[in-house]
């Protein structure tokens, strides 16, 4: 049997996408299109919010974009503390005016069997016992989950994906990351006295 291949937080859209992973750097989220009825990679939506990009570089303890739609079905684009991978069809089809902020429970997933909307932690942290982190690779700092078939069975893959800046030429810097102090300043004073 042959390798399929699945990458997503959301169990629902994992078996919607089950053959599909996106590996392109302008389109990295797997998401899925209703209307066309088929998965797709697209872009992050906070990097074209009718003409605005938004970042989250030199936010400080605050480095990772995020998203989520409301109610009346409105992208809103914030920073967060915590890495999140999300999914258009998941916040603004099946859940509008959902959010997860729970940093252990951040995955927004459709729940088929209650047909509501859930917040679930993160599927790559109860693997056979192993919580994966990407904490200690800054260049990839998204724990990403993908399902690969392999002869008839889904087997669970953990990875640690980019940043959701589109700007990827920048790194993200210590004073960046969650945790961090603006009023502690990591530098010399450089200043001469006369």
């Amino acid at each position: 049997g042959g390798v399929r291949t699945s990458l997503a937080n959301s169990e629902h859209l994992a078996k919607l996408c089950a053959a599909q992973t996106c590996t392109q750097q302008e389109h990295p989220i797997l998401d899925y299109d209703k209307d066309a009825g088929e998965c797709v990679c697209s872009s992050h939506p906070c990097w074209n919010d009718d003409g605005l990009e938004h970042t989250c570089r030199g936010k400080f303890g605050f480095p990772f974009l995020t998203f989520f739609y409301n109610e009346s079905k409105h992208l809103v684009c914030e920073c967060s503390s915590f890495a999140h991978y999300g999914s258009t069809y998941i916040s603004r089809d099946l859940c509008p005016g959902h959010r997860c902020v729970d940093p252990e429970h951040p995955v927004l997933d459709y729940d088929e069997d209650s047909g509501g909307c859930v917040c679930k932690s993160h599927p790559c942290w109860h693997d056979d016992g192993r919580r994966h982190t990407c904490s200690e690779k800054p260049d990839f700092p998204i724990l990403k989950m993908r399902y690969e078939e392999v002869s008839g069975r889904l087997k669970k893959v953990c990875e640690c994906g980019i940043s959701f800046e589109k700007d990827q030429s920048f790194p993200i810097f210590d004073y960046d990351k969650p945790g961090a102090d603006p009023d502690e300043a990591d530098f010399e004073d450089d200043s001469e006295e006369f």
